[in-house]
């Protein structure tokens, strides 16, 4: 089996998801990852710790220059994907492609046209989770969107979506609805619990990519607000992204140094042990196509508040506390009300821990692996 990972690995989405079937189709069965070096630096330990796990690592001279703009990258990638796979000996019964995303779609075409194997795409994210107004980046997710549907219409065997409203989008748009599988993100919920609770250091935790899009700005406008009723509040931010450095200045400026902690990019023990440490989740993300790092935040037994965006309802229900988008001061009023409240509201999240169990990694895999099996 050959898996096309030309995507980033990052916190959350996709290439954690990617990995986790990698490992559940390895236990019985040769898998080849064909990723970037950059992915495969991110990935390096899970992939040395997988059995039965190979790799195909390329870089392109672009991704060693950090001006680079990342569609010109990813551009580059698929150049070098497709050349690479056009010269690639090795046989495959079944590709994957990571994502719909055409710098992984096409060449897992290629592979797929090559052995004339089983062709697995998964949908993790794209245009019912775009937001309307109009700019570049938004024209090119939008184009690539509708080209992967045409594809996956001629090319795809098996396609996962990751929530209701992509499978109902592209199954709108002619793919086969009996080709469309919906499917979860997950938790790995054992690692989870195997970190005991922790006396508290933080008021709040935020765990994602530092940009507008996942709400950094947003998330230090509403912390001014919990500052002037609780001036020694303190809020930790994990993670890391392109606008870490602006936020640090918008901190400064805030005189927020004292209340903000930047934790940075650190390992999922980490991870979870800051979130143990920490009374409430705060996540003003402005789109979402799942949300791994709300379900992990459940398993933790924290509070979670975000904006109301329409894909929590159908995965989450009322296990979070959610405010109407982009009202950083009603968000900073309702950590407020959490804090002042802290029992109450623990108390509901303790329930959440026993519901986000449905989205174990085993569950997930376990779903997945039945259907890859079904047209194997």
């Amino acid at each position: 089996m050959l898996i096309i990972f030309n995507s980033w690995i990052s916190i959350g989405g996709g290439g954690i998801h990617t990995m986790k079937i990698a490992e559940a189709l390895s236990k019985c069965n040769n898998v080849t990852i064909f990723i970037p070096k950059l992915g495969y630096d991110s990935a390096k330990k899970f992939l040395k710790n997988t059995y039965n796990v190979n790799t195909i690592v390329y870089s392109t001279p672009f991704e060693k220059h950090n001006h680079f703009n990342m569609y010109f990258i990813y551009f580059s990638r698929l150049i070098k994907s497709i050349l690479l796979s056009t010269k690639s000996k090795n046989k495959y019964n079944v590709i994957i492609s990571n994502s719909q995303l055409l710098f992984d779609l096409i060449p897992a075409i290629v592979f797929k046209i090559k052995n004339k194997s089983v062709l697995i795409v998964y949908f993790h994210h794209g245009n019912p989770c775009i937001k309307k107004e109009i700019s570049i980046g938004n024209i090119i997710s939008r184009t690539n969107f509708l080209i992967s549907i045409i594809l996956c219409k001629i090319f795809a065997d098996l396609i996962f979506a990751i929530n209701e409203p992509i499978k109902n989008y592209i199954v709108d748009r002619g793919i086969n609805a009996e080709k469309v599988v919906l499917t979860n993100n997950g938790v790995d919920i054992e690692r989870i619990n195997s970190f005991r609770s922790y006396e508290t250091e933080y008021e709040a935790v935020f765990l994602g990519r530092i940009d507008k899009i996942k709400g950094a700005y947003d998330l230090i406008e509403s912390w001014k607000i919990v500052t002037k009723k609780y001036p020694f509040a303190k809020l930790c931010i994990i993670g890391g992204g392109p606008d870490q450095k602006s936020i640090n200045i918008k901190i400064r400026e805030n005189n927020l140094v004292n209340n903000i902690v930047l934790a940075g990019k650190i390992s999922d023990d980490e991870k979870y042990q800051l979130m143990k440490k920490s009374k409430v989740f705060v996540y003003p993300s402005h789109q979402e196509s799942w949300g791994i790092v709300i379900a992990e935040a459940i398993a933790c037994g924290l509070p979670v508040i975000a904006y109301d965006l329409p894909v929590y309802r159908d995965i989450f229900y009322n296990h979070i506390n959610t405010i109407e988008m982009l009202n950083e001061r009603k968000m900073g009023e309702k950590i407020i009300e959490i804090l002042e409240n802290y029992n109450e509201f623990k108390n509901i999240a303790d329930k959440g821990k026993k519901f986000i169990i449905k989205f174990d990694w085993r569950n997930i895999q376990r779903h997945e692996l039945r259907h890859i099996e079904g047209i194997v």
